[in-house]
């Protein structure tokens, strides 16, 4: 259960960060920038709650940090999208691969 909550407060982070950088980017001064930043401070809030939950379902922080390390990959896909940047897949495929071979390393690790 620590896994979902984990990668829901990843995906509210992740997305959290890049509402931050689409108002900078962005900024006018409206009240769609108004929704946006009120959006990303729930976001905030709601990947706190996730985390606090999943604490709840192991005694182990180490596997919740690194879960939360997939905000990265929220990020990057949203600015793929939004602005287009250029992806190379096989590097991107292998950032993925690492993570989560941590992941099960460091899951492996922690004596129940």
């Amino acid at each position: 259960m620590y896994l979902y909550y984990s990668l829901l407060a990843a995906l509210c982070l992740g997305i959290h960060i890049f509402s931050i950088k689409w108002i900078k980017l962005n900024y006018e001064a409206n009240i769609f920038i108004l929704f946006i930043a009120i959006s990303s401070l729930f976001f905030w809030i709601f990947s706190r709650y996730f985390i606090v939950q999943a604490l709840n379902y192991t005694p182990h922080i180490t596997n919740i940090h690194l879960l939360l390390l997939c905000s990265i990959f929220v990020t990057f896909i949203l600015d793929k999208l939004f602005y287009k940047s250029k992806v190379h897949l096989v590097y991107f495929s292998l950032a993925l691969l690492f993570i989560f071979s941590g992941f099960y390393i460091l899951e492996c690790s922690v004596i129940h």
